[in-house]
């Protein structure tokens, strides 16, 4: 339970660091900025409940930052312009050390003052919203990430917008419905190119097709869904319908993700949910049936078409 919840409850710090290095900060100022929200004295602010001013003039929003996603991730967004300014005010000299030194002069302010609090308010937002969906709609993520999940892939979508909603939701109900979705989708991206490796005559493309395959049942579907089935779009198409068909299962049976994780056979273990024993049964089931819907309507639409058999060697 404590190593489950570790990563939880430190989350911006884990998040400071990835942000850091997808936004160009450097990852010491990064993480020393998401050590400090989440730093016990700041934590006993909160718990005093008395209003506190920085300096004696700015006024501190005790928003609680732990367990958090958006609050970091816009801070350190805010930190790389900073940086940027850092660097330009910092003369050759002495920007080994003054440049971060002035990032976090300025960035400590902006951080508890007006950006953390701005994410922490955009969260409860997004929380709310997600409320709302997985309250009088939780059918609806798991069909519409199982179809479209590959789609939200190519689009860059899963690491700015499905992880932090994920994240979010585990954090205010204890589980997402987004994973499920990404489940089947994961699955089908797996059986669509281990149909194509069926019918290919082409050893490198066999050994392609299978290698992908594989790994995306496994949870990693970018191999697949780049070197095979976009590449062939009808394996593509496909893959959006037997998602469907494991995301309306799941949907309509209420599956949930009970702790976050990548999703494939390697995790399947993080829809075990211990008040609810079928969840996990009906998450294989949705498994079983995209994987076999999948692979059918793979095997169907790539037999009839002389252009992909041609290109795999048949």
């Amino acid at each position: 339970s404590m190593v489950g919840d570790a990563p939880f409850y430190f989350m911006p710090v884990i998040l400071a660091y990835t942000s850091s290095v997808k936004f160009g900060v450097d990852p010491m100022v990064g993480l020393t900025i998401g050590l400090c929200m989440v730093h016990p004295t700041y934590l006993s602010l909160i718990d005093a409940g008395e209003a506190v001013r920085m300096f004696g003039l700015l006024p501190v929003n005790l928003a609680k930052y732990t367990s958090t996603v958006l609050p970091v991730i816009l801070v350190i967004y805010v930190a790389s312009w900073v940086q940027k300014l850092a660097e330009k005010l910092s003369p050759k000299v002495i920007r080994f050390f003054f440049k971060p030194l002035l990032t976090l002069i300025i960035m400590t302010p902006l951080t508890f003052c007006i950006v953390g609090p701005l994410g922490n308010l955009c969260g409860k937002v997004l929380e709310g919203g997600l409320s709302i969906v997985q309250v009088n709609a939780p059918w609806f993520l798991p069909i519409f990430f199982g179809a479209f999940g590959p789609i939200v892939i190519m689009l860059g979508m899963h690491y700015a917008v499905t992880i932090p909603l994920a994240l979010a939701a585990i954090q205010a109900f204890g589980y997402d419905m987004l994973g499920p979705g990404f489940l089947v989708a994961n699955i089908a991206q797996g059986a669509a190119a281990l149909a194509v490796a069926v019918l290919a005559k082409d050893k490198d493309f066999k050994s392609l097709a299978t290698s992908t395959g594989v790994s995306a049942i496994l949870g990693t579907t970018e191999p697949a869904l780049y070197g095979v089935n976009l590449r062939l779009k009808k394996p593509l198409y496909a893959s959006i319908l037997g998602g469907l068909i494991g995301g309306i299962i799941c949907g309509i049976a209420g599956v949930k993700r009970i702790v976050f994780g990548p999703t494939g056979l390697t995790s399947i273990a993080i829809f075990i949910d211990p008040d609810n024993g079928m969840n996990f049964v009906f998450a294989l089931i949705g498994v079983a049936a995209t994987f076999a819907a999948t692979f059918v309507i793979t095997y169907a639409l790539v037999r009839k078409d002389r252009g992909i058999l041609k290109e795999i060697g048949r």
